[in-house]
């Protein structure tokens, strides 16, 4: 099947909410995925090459690792500590502790355990012979962990003015717990989001986050021996079913009915206490790799702002590979030029080389809770070989709700990606003003729907430049194949979409000027 969409929406074309689109011009792209380092980065072609929309080959940055220095970190090793020199014999016991010493071409290698914390580099590399890198040892299973053990005291769960449930417990949550983030008194969707100018022409919109759960939930998530219990919206909701928790306003006491209704006594509890697992602080850093390791139990709010458990926080020439992430509240990794769009207008302090270059590769992401992978504003990034299995369990009505999420793409390849089974959210979705942009061999696959989302195969929307969709495959989706959002010169050709219940290309009529 090959479609040419051909209408060119013009209302689209002077819309700028990321200080992206002087990068639809090439040249600009390719020099800044050039840039970033004391020299002009070479750049080469893929083997074998692959070309974009207009002809031209997308070409990469990388180069073969080199490490100046080997530190190691291993919290079991008897004599772990953080103020030892990080050899292998005298590691240090925190993957925090390499962050603030680490410069550009030194190597971090983290041995097993699972490591408490939120890792926050505290400066890039220097170019792609001088990156930062942390890296999991290899064949041992590295954990960053968002939560912690907790253990009570529990007590019979009582509540003022309601009928007591007998198999409820509840217990207080101390603030020493969580080091001046408390997800449990934050709800999903922030008191700032219901100030986007986007809600003033949609109340019923702004009516549902500021009313219905989810997103009136804490941000909180608590697990009982390893498994995610359901975060219910009210007291009565624990005499409903086991396995659910309620969090009392100010998000300083828990409610809980365990899982078989177990003594929680008797049970392992551990509560998110984090909102990212890798983030640096300060934006922009350039040239760091992350690799290899397991990321779980990420408490963040739902987008915007684009939180993800891994964040590169705005940076640039970032190598993110091989990762897996787990049971996050909201977005598994973010990595785009700006976080928000709020406000409309760019702040000028934006990094200039924020979301350019980045390699996302072979990661793996389940039950992420809104998005697996979201970029807002994509320059020059190679996207592929991920895999995201059970994304949308949130069920919420915010952007970004996919498997995979990108906007404002330039020059970017999307390939051999595979979502499977999200629930009540979308595959693949494209968003806004995306350039010369090929989205190709990815595969879609059960696409759910409960409760009434789109639950889309392929979505791209709000593009008025030549782009790509090939060789895809998308089978047994709810809705429509591929759905086409005030398109314009966007190239469908050679994918296979089946078992889809409605059309297998849906090109609604284009939004009013």
């Amino acid at each position: 099947m090959v479609i040419l969409i051909c209408a060119s929406p013009s209302f689209l074309a002077g819309a700028e909410l990321t200080r992206c689109n002087a990068f639809n011009d090439a040249a600009t792209t390719w020099a800044a995925v050039a840039a970033g380092s004391e020299e002009p980065l070479p750049l080469h072609s893929l083997i074998p090459p692959v070309l974009l929309p207009d002809g031209s080959e997308f070409k990469t940055w990388e180069q073969p690792a080199e490490h100046r220095r080997t530190f190691f970190v291993a919290q079991n090793h008897p004599k772990a500590a953080d103020d030892n020199p990080g050899t292998e014999d005298r590691p240090w016991k925190t993957i925090g502790r390499a962050a603030t010493v680490l410069d550009p071409g030194d190597r971090v290698v983290v041995k097993e355990g699972v490591y408490r914390e939120w890792v926050r580099p505290a400066r890039g590399g220097t170019g792609p012979k001088r990156m930062i890198t942390y890296q999991a040892a290899p064949g041992q299973k590295v954990i960053i962990s968002g939560s912690e053990p907790f253990s009570g005291p529990w007590a019979a769960s009582t509540r003022a003015d309601h009928a007591q449930s007998a198999k409820a417990w509840m217990a207080e949550l101390p603030a020493t717990l969580f080091n001046g983030d408390n997800p449990f008194a934050e709800r999903n969707v922030t008191a700032n989001m219901l100030t986007c100018p986007y809600l003033l022409t949609r109340p019923k919109v702004k009516q549902e986050w500021s009313t219905q759960p989810p997103h009136t939930l804490s941000q909180g998530l608590v697990f009982q021996a390893g498994r995610r219990m359901k975060q219910v919206a009210d007291y009565e909701g624990l005499a409903e079913s086991a396995g659910t928790y309620w969090v009392e306003p100010g998000g300083r006491r828990l409610h809980v009915r365990p899982f078989d209704d177990k003594d929680p006594r008797e049970a392992g509890f551990e509560v998110t206490t984090r909102p990212f697992a890798f983030a640096p602080e300060k934006a922009g850093l350039g040239f760091i790799r992350v690799e290899g390791f397991t990321v779980e139990h990420v408490a963040s709010c739902f987008p915007m702002p684009q939180q993800g458990a891994i964040s590169a926080r705005q940076g640039h020439h970032w190598i993110i590979q091989d990762n897996v992430v787990r049971q996050v509240n909201a977005i598994g990794l973010d990595y785009g030029r700006r976080q928000t769009f709020m406000p409309y207008e760019v702040p000028e302090d934006t990094p200039k080389l924020g979301g350019v270059g980045h390699i996302l590769r072979r990661n793996a992401f389940f039950d992420c809770g809104v998005c697996s992978m979201s970029g807002l504003g994509t320059i020059g990034m190679l996207v592929e070989d991920n895999y995201s299995s059970g994304c949308g369990w949130q069920n919420a009505r915010v952007w970004e709700s996919a498997g995979i999420k990108l906007l404002y793409l330039k020059h970017t390849l999307v390939r051999r990606n595979v979502v499977q089974g999200t629930v009540n959210c979308i595959g693949l979705w494209i968003d806004h003003s995306a350039a010369n942009s090929r989205i190709t061999q990815n595969i879609i696959v059960g696409v759910s729907d409960s409760v009434g989302a789109e639950n889309l195969g392929i979505v791209w929307e709000a593009t008025y430049l030549t782009n790509l969709i090939d060789h895809n495959v998308v089978w047994d989706c709810g809705s429509h194949a591929c759905w086409l959002l005030d398109c314009g010169e966007l190239i469908v050709a050679n994918n296979l979409f089946g078992r889809c219940a409605k059309l297998p290309v849906f090109n609604p009529p284009r939004g009013p000027e």
